[in-house]
């Protein structure tokens, strides 16, 4: 699905994200995970970060990606396993059912910062073609692109470390945590740089302008050599025939 670049949601979702920094974002699912009971609190840790990069994923891009939804199901009945065991709920079950319920809460916060990440450098790949180097060279007198060109490379630097940390998820929760916090920090930064083009909206359609004024300039100046160099050529030719004649 390919959304429209200069819609008004996705501004708002991208001043959204803005002012809920990574760090923020997990701040507040662990003071959220602290109300509930000690067995459950992981869970309402990873639901509360999974929930929040959902809603941002919707509103920039429509529906949920199947893979995500299927790990958010998964982790859903395990729920309801563990909750329906008949043992006691202050401890796992003996399927280990709240164990797996974190296992697939955590790999659908990770697919939905990858996902992100991926689906906005497509979406960036359609807004430079659609607008073109030259155009958005010409906003705020280059800076933009500059700023776009190094937080590019930012973002995919920060991809390709969530990718190795990746191997890292495991039994320890400080390791899987920084593994989320990696994936989290490329989705962010991502998703800064679709804020950053969306943000320069104005900015861009009068570098549009000024680009068409200027390629009108430049065709006009293109005319006016044509027709000197034609005339210059007719007239030395009518000389020749006259020298001639």
């Amino acid at each position: 699905m390919t959304d429209n670049p200069e819609s008004g949601g996705e501004q708002t979702a991208g001043a959204d994200w803005r002012n809920f920094s990574p760090h923020a974002l997990s701040e507040r699912a662990r003071q959220q995970a602290q109300a509930a009971p000690e067995p459950l609190r992981r869970s309402v840790y990873l639901y509360y970060l999974s929930r929040y990069l959902f809603s941002l994923y919707e509103a920039a891009f429509g529906s949920m990606p199947r893979q995500i939804l299927n790990e958010y199901r998964n982790g859903l009945d395990h729920l309801m396993r563990f909750l329906s065991s008949g043992g006691a709920l202050d401890n796992d079950d003996g399927h280990r059912n709240l164990h797996k319920m974190h296992g697939h809460l955590q790999r659908a916060v990770l697919d939905a910062c990858k996902y992100h990440a991926y689906k906005t450098k497509e979406w960036l790949g359609e807004f430079e073609e659609k607008h073109g180097a030259g155009v958005l060279a010409l906003v705020s007198d280059g800076k933009f692109w500059e700023q776009l060109q190094h937080g590019k490379k930012d973002a995919e630097r920060a991809v390709e470390h969530a990718k190795l940390s990746d191997s890292a998820l495991g039994e320890r929760l400080e390791q899987n945590d920084d593994v989320g916090g990696a994936y989290l920090n490329a989705a962010h930064l991502w998703h800064g740089i679709r804020a950053l083009c969306l943000d320069n909206a104005a900015n861009i359609a009068r570098a549009r302008k000024e680009h068409g004024s200027i390629g009108g300039q430049a065709a006009n100046i293109s005319a006016k050599k044509q027709i000197v160099i034609a005339v210059v050529i007719g007239a030395a030719f009518f000389l020749l025939g006259a020298w001639l004649g």
